[in-house]
């Protein structure tokens, strides 16, 4: 059987991504992340519930097995995501919801002798 039937990325103010798997029957144990240089790759193993050799079926045993993975990349030029551990990045009535968030970059300061107000690099004091 089929494990997933979809896994799309949204977008939310350039800062968040938002990575949505429907995965049915699937729970916490299935999962795993792997943290990547930009983005992050989901690995979901499920088990066979029930050995079919000992079961002796009534009716066609249907069950949903197998591994699925998938790397969830994000360009360079759009900055670095990365996962974050945050309660929106859940497994929720069969949807598993992952959340990235666009490291900011630093910007760097030096105080000057003029007051001691801060200015950027370059700046005439």
């Amino acid at each position: 059987g089929h494990l997933l039937s979809s896994a799309q990325v949204r977008e939310a103010f350039a800062v968040w991504r938002y990575i949505l798997v429907e995965c049915p029957g699937v729970t916490d144990d299935d999962i795993e992340l792997e943290e990547l240089a930009n983005g992050v790759k989901l690995i979901i193993e499920k088990k066979k519930g029930i050995d079919e050799v000992v079961v002796q079926p009534v009716t066609p045993i249907r069950q949903h097995h197998g591994k699925w993975e998938r790397e969830f990349l994000f360009d360079a030029s759009e900055g670095k995501f990365e996962l974050v551990d945050s309660e929106d990045s859940k497994l929720e009535h069969g949807v598993l919801t992952l959340v990235l968030r666009k490291q900011l970059q630093a910007r760097k300061w030096k105080l000057r002798g003029s007051g001691g107000r801060a200015q950027p690099p370059g700046a005439g004091g």
